[in-house]
């Protein structure tokens, strides 16, 4: 009897034992397994995207006109101070008062008109970055996917810290600095470019004759 259990006992035993090595096997084949890390140079990416550049120039394009009229007042600014400069010693007080106040209302509005622009540009810009950021997020997702990639990490590796002399500066291009080396091999910013492009372009192609 005491033999049948000690029998049983090892049966058992030995069970457990090829248990615990198949789930250690299976574990060190998981962590053995290395993970496909990819990178995405963002400032590259929106350096040569087509929709973004065309964007960019339709919205310079629509406050060209104001910005021309900036130069105007910046032109008639000048000519006002310059003429104060050189004959406003020959001018009656009326005829200086006059044309100082005119030069400084013409600042004024200049000053006016130029922080109305960029304030209107930043608006739109922001407008215009909410829409190609989650393209360019989709893009990503569904290169990864297709490619095989299980992290995609956005590349700080060409930050460079040493060229502040600000100690805080410094410090925080260290700590933002997360990729500190990346093989060329895993950069995936021209497949994302390549994407983004392809399907900017298809959207703007004429329709082909006989297509509603």
């Amino acid at each position: 009897m005491t033999k049948n259990i000690r029998t049983g006992v090892g049966i058992i035993a030995s069970i457990v034992v090829l248990f615990a090595a198949a789930a250690w096997a299976h574990t060190a084949g998981v962590f053995a397994t290395p993970t496909a890390v990819a990178i995405v140079d963002l400032d590259v990416l929106q350096a040569d995207l087509e929709e973004q550049k065309a964007l960019s120039v339709a919205l310079l394009e629509k406050y060209k006109p104001m910005q021309v009229e900036i130069e105007q007042l910046k032109a008639e600014f000048e000519a006002n101070r310059l003429k104060l400069e050189e004959e406003g010693a020959t001018m009656t007080t009326d005829e200086y008062q006059e044309l100082d106040i005119a030069t400084v209302l013409l600042g004024q509005r200049r000053k006016n008109t130029e922080e109305i622009v960029a304030y209107a540009q930043n608006i739109e810009a922001h407008a215009i970055m909410q829409d190609i950021y989650p393209k360019i997020y989709d893009a990503i997702n569904r290169i990864a996917e297709r490619d095989g990639w299980d992290i995609v990490l956005l590349d700080t590796s060409k930050i460079d810290p040493t060229k502040t002399r600000d100690f805080e500066a410094m410090n925080r291009a260290v700590y933002s600095k997360h990729v500190l080396y990346a093989n060329p091999n895993v950069d995936i910013t021209r497949d994302v470019v390549t994407l983004l492009n392809d399907e900017f372009a298809s959207r703007q192609a004429p329709p082909t004759p006989g297509t509603p």
